[in-house]
């Protein structure tokens, strides 16, 4: 069984993205196109891919080291980043899971993809780029909604709310469509529980960056004995209860550390972004580490 920790509420599986959210959002997008702006010197430069190079900046914490200049980094003893103008019709794609798994948390780590997803594609269109988000709809048909300009922020954020957390296709189903093989830039978002690593940096070639966000609920990534725990598996309905002891909370710990700095290895390895997020963190902070 693929446990879960905790059995989702009815609601748990729907998206949400109410009035407080978007306000969050517009702030978000003020953010990222000061910080945009501040960080390169003038509007529409970013670090990355690009066909014109302008300038260095020092490296951040788990950026794509294929823009690292290496000769500055043996003559100075610090890294420092290549920085280029960006390409016209940059174009990111959004990989969305919304396996049952996703319904689980409070929030769900579907609404936090989801706001990940809203934030990051935002940003890019900020940023003079292109955003396109792929999901399975509720019929287990791919669905896309694509973001030229903010006139079409409405129309992505409905596409977001009608995902719901349910069935089993796969996230690996989405990582065939043909828009993958235009995109400068992949953003995967998903609780990872049906790929690995090496299906995703697949996707990783010249001139694409891949960046995977694992979104778990809090009590995956720190479960209590004291709270008394019902496994759940959302995809099969089955449930199995579960007396926890300092043991088992042992063993889960050490199982899912060990999943995950195999993704971070993995990624590491290849030069791409990896990162962890608990469904209830705030999602400004790593949208913003998400678009640089």
């Amino acid at each position: 069984m693929d446990g879960r920790l905790e059995r989702p509420g009815a609601d748990s599986a729907r998206v949400v993205l109410g009035p407080a959210f978007c306000a969050r959002l517009e702030r978000f997008a003020a953010i990222a196109r000061a910080r945009g702006t501040r960080d390169d010197g003038r509007s529409g430069l970013m670090p990355g891919q690009g066909v014109e190079f302008e300038g260095h900046r020092p490296y951040r914490d788990g950026e794509d080291l294929r823009d690292l200049d290496w000769e500055l980094l043996a003559r100075l003893g610090r890294p420092w980043m290549r920085v280029r103008r960006a390409e016209r019709g940059e174009r990111s794609l959004l990989a969305l899971d919304t396996s049952a798994s996703m319904s689980v948390g409070a929030p769900s780590k579907l609404e936090h993809a989801c706001e990940l997803a809203a934030a990051v594609a935002l940003a890019t269109v900020g940023s003079g780029g292109r955003a396109e988000v792929v999901a399975h709809g509720t019929e287990g048909r791919v669905e896309c909604c694509a973001l030229r300009t903010r006139r079409d922020l409405p129309s992505l954020l409905e596409f977001l709310r009608s995902r719901i957390a349910r069935g089993e296709r796969s996230l690996r189903e989405l990582f065939a469509l043909p828009q993958l093989a235009r995109a400068s830039r992949v953003v995967v978002l998903g609780d990872l529980m049906d790929v690995e690593p090496a299906q995703v940096l697949a996707l990783a070639r010249r001139g694409c960056r891949v960046t995977v966000t694992a979104v778990l609920a809090r009590r995956e990534l720190a479960p209590r004995a004291s709270e008394g725990i019902e496994w759940f598996d959302p995809e099969r309905g089955d449930t199995l209860a579960l007396a926890l002891d300092s043991g088992v909370l042992s063993a889960y710990g050490r199982a899912l550390e060990g999943r995950l700095e195999l993704w971070r290895s993995a990624f590491a390895r290849r030069g791409q972004a990896f990162r962890v997020t608990p469904s209830d963190a705030e999602f400004e902070a790593l949208a913003l580490e998400l678009v640089r």
